[in-house]
């Protein structure tokens, strides 16, 4: 990889451990992320000056897709669906990256995560903290910290800061 490109790595969220607790509504099932074991998808190169044209493809994909309901949001019958899980964005970027294939119909959507949702049985889950953890830990580990010490005290100044703020609303 030379400075005038940078690699592109989707990390997504995969073990999931499902908790049953008690709630103002009942007994309620959450899905908990591990954020310890992300899912990577090395996806390839892109030009620095192209990224932002990436990130905007990106999105109106994500966009497109969403008009997908119901039964249309499985991929099947040369459309792509609708799943927001890793392998569903990584299936997106890959298209976008590395454009039609010679000699082949559509790129497929390669599974192989865990897909928890509300048909599991558990509330909607709110997967952007988790996400940035994973993010940052797999930064950190591909710059050889291995042991998760840096990673435990960006967490920890993260919680500490957010406290002091709590604390400094409160007086």
């Amino acid at each position: 990889i030379s400075v005038t490109s940078s690699s592109v790595t989707l990390v997504g969220l995969d073990r999931w451990e499902r908790k049953v607790h008690a709630s103002l509504d009942g007994w309620e099932n959450t899905a908990i992320a591990d954020t310890t074991h992300p899912t990577e998808f090395n996806l390839g190169t892109v030009s620095r000056d192209g990224i932002e044209d990436l990130l905007q493809k990106f999105d109106a994909k994500l966009r497109e897709s969403e008009q997908n309901t119901g039964s249309a949001r499985r991929q099947s019958n040369g459309h792509e669906g609708n799943q927001k899980t890793p392998a569903f964005a990584g299936h997106l970027l890959k298209k976008i990256m590395w454009g039609p294939q010679e000699g082949q119909g559509s790129l497929p959507i390669q599974g192989g995560t865990t897909d928890v949702g509300l048909h599991t049985g558990c509330n909607r889950r709110d997967t952007t903290f988790p996400l940035v953890l994973s993010v940052v830990r797999t930064m950190l580990r591909r710059d050889g910290e291995l042991d998760d010490e840096l990673f435990k005290k960006c967490i920890l100044t993260y919680f500490l800061g957010h406290l002091i703020a709590i604390v400094s609303a409160i007086e």
